[in-house]
């Protein structure tokens, strides 16, 4: 697994064109890039099922699942189909526990996502003197906003043999959608595809969802689903054989300049209206905008 570090947003650009052409096989060698922002290095690729809070809380996802779809008919401005997989993607949209791990087509977003904490703890104000001042002396620790890179083909290929993101078949939802089947340590075969040997619902694979809401579509928005074992990817890629195949690597952010990364995404459009295109989105960004502590 690879590992960089960048302290500004050019070099960050540089640092994805290197990792991705370093991982190309040759010019026939159809990759598929995903990204994903978080706020710390130390956080795992894991999805919220599976963090240890969650785990000491002996969730039960069947229960959870269900108890979601009776209430939540009642608030729903327009109805969704009975698919579970429809039903499975709103829940991961309004944060219940699930096995599905958010993803993006987009390095922009994914950038974004890794430095939206921290940057909104200030208010407008703070970070405009802040990008006043010389840069201050770069930090990088577990504690320093990081993004993932992952060959979406490469984790299927580790996981069933197959190098490519799955849409959401017939296969893929009955073995991995339907709770009540994926249960910790008790993996149920899968014949992928005919004349193969068959797989395990174990290990993680990287899907297409339909963009169905425009919060999706407005992220670019994919997602790994995992099975029966509650390891990281990232734990994944350096325990487990099988993923000795994995493309994956991470790009640690300085901490310490923060502001200059998010005065450059404010430049190329991306803002919190762009990738969550709704009514509250558009107060929160004003809000933030208009707020300049101590000013009158």
């Amino acid at each position: 697994m690879e590992e960089k570090t960048v302290s500004d947003f050019g070099e960050f650009v540089e640092k994805v064109k290197e990792i991705i052409k370093g991982w190309r096989c040759d010019e026939t060698d159809r990759q598929e890039i995903w990204f994903r922002g978080v706020s710390k290095r130390k956080s795992k690729l894991l999805p919220g099922i599976y963090r240890e809070d969650s785990m000491e809380r002996d969730f039960d996802e069947e229960d959870l699942f269900e108890r979601f779809k009776i209430h939540a008919r009642a608030y729903m401005t327009s109805p969704l189909s009975d698919d579970d997989l429809d039903w499975y993607y709103m829940a991961q949209h309004y944060n219940l526990k699930t096995r599905l791990l958010d993803w993006t087509e987009s390095a922009l977003a994914a950038l974004y996502f890794a430095i939206e904490k921290s940057i909104f703890v200030k208010s407008k104000k703070e970070i405009e003197e802040e990008l006043k001042k010389s840069p201050a002396t770069p930090i990088y620790d577990e504690n320093s906003p990081t993004v993932w890179l992952m060959d979406a083909g490469t984790l299927n290929d580790s996981s069933t043999g197959e190098d490519r993101p799955f849409s959401p078949g017939s296969i893929i939802k009955e073995y991995y959608f339907t709770p009540s089947m994926v249960k910790i340590g008790n993996p149920k075969e899968v014949n992928w595809t005919d004349g193969n040997d068959p797989s395990t619902n174990e290990f993680p694979i990287a899907i297409l969802p339909a963009r169905s809401n425009p919060r999706i579509t407005a992220q670019q928005g994919v997602f790994t689903v995992h099975g029966t074992n509650p390891k990281s990817i990232d734990e994944l890629s350096v325990q487990e054989d099988s993923f000795k195949k994995l493309k994956l690597a991470c790009i640690v952010l300085d901490r310490a300049n923060l502001g200059r990364f998010f005065e450059d995404l404010q430049i190329l459009g991306v803002s919190k209206l762009t990738l969550f295109p709704e009514l509250q989105s558009v107060a929160g960004e004003i809000l933030w905008q208009c707020a300049y502590s101590g000013n009158k």
